[in-house]
């Protein structure tokens, strides 16, 4: 509300103490008809009474003291002086050349004395009436202002309480002793207390843990008033016990009124989630570098081990198939996020052009290979189904078995061919025979057993397996 409607306030009468000089500055019009009203009234009533009726005064009075109060000054001096020539035509003697006596005289002189001093008296009056209403008004108007302050005090208030509480990082304030004064949500659930738990207790109550890394950081604040930032710490809470965390922290002095330091300021933020992302990235990083490096090592074999072909055109067809041999093989492990590869999808991803010329039976399908195993049986079956392909079983309507057996620490392989044409004895390895010599030997360390039999190709590889715990993990 503003100051002049509170002053119309304690003024809407049209008569009163207070308020006549605003009446005569906002209605001056309607004051002076008011005041000649009042006067002819009193004129009219005191010649209703008769010229020898003594007071002749009487009747003015009221209209002096009316006009006074609904103008101030101008209007009752207005009035005393419109009383007075009334009042000296009632002891005018038309008769006598209008002469007045002495004691006429006198009277009418006591008369505008009298009506003078009530003027004065109700002008003083009103202007100690304007005083107290000013000051009510201002008094009314700081209250009322305090009372705004006040609201929008405890309105801002109320949103940084909401704010500090519902902070997606934890805060704290400790006093001196390290004991908490203050604690928000957030940091209460990282510690696994609730805000209550908090209060009053020593910051190492809560998480003991942490006292050794970071109490020298609080101590240095305190006696040193430095802002601390980027503190790394790593510990563990009554929130997940047995789980090493890790908090970014930053340690702040709070100052009191003399600017004295008053206690300790904590903002915390659990980037464990972040820690643990960098350090897969890491693991990722040196993972694929020693993959790479693993498979330069064998296609670098790969190369080698076909330098023994007799034409281009057989060392492009042999390197083409074992390159796409790796693929395959690389596609599988893809999948398989590098965890392992299951040994029958191996197979059947590098038999699967024979259709049913292939049958995969044995226990062993069941085995998680590691990636350079992995890597390794893909050549090797890549190898002896294009050899059965030109020269064996494959070549024609024969059939080949591929049994795969395994004990807890070692698989066996067995390739045998029957039905197809008749196998002559070679006097020599052929380059793919090579490939899977070095192939069981380097890199499965394991044993072959090839043989040619008047049926067809017998092959058996064995080789050890890692702890069946390993191939838990794996799978």
């Amino acid at each position: 509300m503003a100051a002049d409607e509170i002053a119309d306030s304690w003024s809407i009468l049209p008569f009163g103490l207070a308020g006549a000089r605003r009446r005569q500055r906002d209605h001056p019009v309607a004051c002076w008809v008011a005041t000649a009203l009042m006067v002819s009234l009193a004129a009219m009533l005191r010649l209703a009474m008769g010229r020898a009726l003594p007071a002749p005064f009487l009747p003015s009075y009221p209209a002096i003291m009316g006009a006074a109060l609904l103008g101030g000054r101008p209007t009752g001096y207005a009035a005393v002086i419109a009383s007075g020539g009334f009042a000296a035509y009632l002891f005018v003697h038309p008769l006598q050349n209008l002469a007045i006596t002495y004691s006429a005289t006198l009277a009418l002189a006591l008369f505008l004395a009298v009506g003078c001093v009530v003027v004065e008296i109700l002008s003083y009056l009103g202007r100690r009436a304007d005083l107290l209403v000013e000051r009510q008004v201002a008094l009314t108007v700081r209250s009322a202002d305090l009372a705004r302050r006040e609201a929008e005090t405890a309105a801002s208030l109320s949103e940084l309480e909401a704010l500090y509480d519902r902070a997606p990082v934890g805060l704290g304030f400790l006093d001196r002793d390290l004991r908490f004064v203050r604690v928000n949500q957030t940091l209460a659930d990282m510690n696994g207390s609730s805000p209550a738990e908090h209060i009053g207790r020593c910051v190492w109550e809560i998480v003991p843990d942490l006292q050794a890394s970071a109490e020298p950081s609080l101590r240095r604040v305190l006696d040193t008033g430095e802002t601390l930032t980027g503190i790394e710490l790593i510990g563990e809470t009554p929130a997940r016990p047995g789980e090493k965390r890790h908090w970014i922290e930053m340690f702040y002095p709070v100052y009191g009124g003399k600017g004295e330091i008053h206690g300790v300021g904590i903002c915390c933020s659990d980037v464990t989630d972040f820690r643990q992302a960098q350090e897969r990235e890491r693991l990722l990083t040196r993972e694929v570098d020693h993959r790479a490096k693993n498979l330069l090592t064998v296609v670098q074999s790969v190369l080698h081990l076909t330098r023994s072909a007799e034409t281009i055109e057989e060392y492009k067809a042999a390197v083409t198939g074992r390159i796409q041999a790796l693929g395959r093989v690389h596609t599988i492990l893809a999948d398989n996020r590098w965890d392992g590869i299951p040994l029958a999808d191996l197979a059947r991803q590098e038999l699967a052009p024979y259709g049913t010329a292939v049958a995969i039976t044995g226990p062993g399908r069941e085995i998680i290979l590691a990636p350079s195993p992995g890597q390794a049986l893909s050549m090797i079956l890549h190898e002896l189904a294009t050899n059965s392909a030109k020269h064996g079983a494959l070549s024609g309507d024969g059939r080949v078995t591929l049994d795969l057996s395994a004990s807890d620490d070692r698989l066996t392989l067995r390739w045998a061919e029957h039905g197809g044409p008749a196998v002559e004895p070679q006097g020599r390895n052929g380059f793919g025979t090579s490939l899977i010599q070095t192939a069981v030997k380097r890199l499965l360390g394991g044993t072959l057993d090839f043989r040619l039999e008047a049926k067809g190709l017998i092959c058996e590889i064995a080789f050890p397996l890692p702890p069946a715990r390993e191939r838990t993990e794996a799978r």
